[in-house]
């Protein structure tokens, strides 16, 4: 056994070895719907901040991202469309287990996310 990747890693070795192992359109189908850093990879923002990945956003780079702010509630987290903010951008994704405990129970990433994906996604955008 080897210890888990970061899912924008595997995504990526995914897209490197589409030849290999994945039809080139399968992978690049599953990219556009779940985007470089699907629902539930904790990242790093440019401005220092970490955040939890909720919703894959239009561009793959530009997700909307719960940002953590401990002052406030859960249901009142601030939430960002990096697509929206033009100096606020991912610098990294994190692995869970190196966050500080209090702010990986804060974002909590296991409990706060549902994941609903669309058929129709692909046949929008044409790529079907």
């Amino acid at each position: 056994y080897r210890a888990a990747a970061l899912p924008n890693v595997v995504l990526r070795q995914l897209f490197m070895d589409k030849d290999k192992n994945v039809a080139a359109s399968l992978a690049m189908l599953l990219v556009k719907a779940v985007g470089i850093y699907p629902p539930g990879t904790v990242v790093q923002l440019s401005d220092g901040s970490p955040g939890l990945v909720v919703s894959p956003g239009p561009n793959s780079l530009q997700p909307t991202v719960t940002l953590y702010a401990p002052a406030s509630t859960k249901m009142d987290a601030p939430i960002v469309d990096l697509s929206a903010e033009a100096d606020l951008k991912i610098v990294e994704a994190i692995r869970p287990n190196a966050l500080a405990p209090e702010v990986m129970a804060w974002l909590n990433p296991e409990k706060r996310l549902s994941y609903f994906y669309s058929v129709n996604y692909a046949i929008r955008d044409g790529a079907a």
